[in-house]
């Protein structure tokens, strides 16, 4: 019955972009496509910052649409 809670560390945009010196900008960009943990209460979006240092660890596979072009590109000119 006495199990320890670990309650998740909650901070405004404003306070996570300060305390990870990542741009407010960026920060509501990944909460709005859902790439980060965040609730929402009212108009405050309040982000879980461990989730969030996490998420910023893990590597993540970024392919823009060039990218994505040239390696279509690349695989049409080794079959032709």
């Amino acid at each position: 019955m006495n199990q320890e809670i670990k309650v998740p560390t909650m901070l405004t945009i404003k306070e996570t972009a300060k305390v990870t010196g990542i741009a407010e900008y960026n920060i509501r960009q990944l909460a709005a496509g859902n790439k980060i943990c965040f609730v929402k209460a009212g108009k405050k979006y309040l982000v879980n910052l461990e989730k969030f240092v996490e998420y910023l660890n893990t590597p993540q596979k970024a392919w823009c649409k060039y990218n994505e072009l040239y390696i279509q590109i690349s695989a049409l000119q080794i079959i032709a």
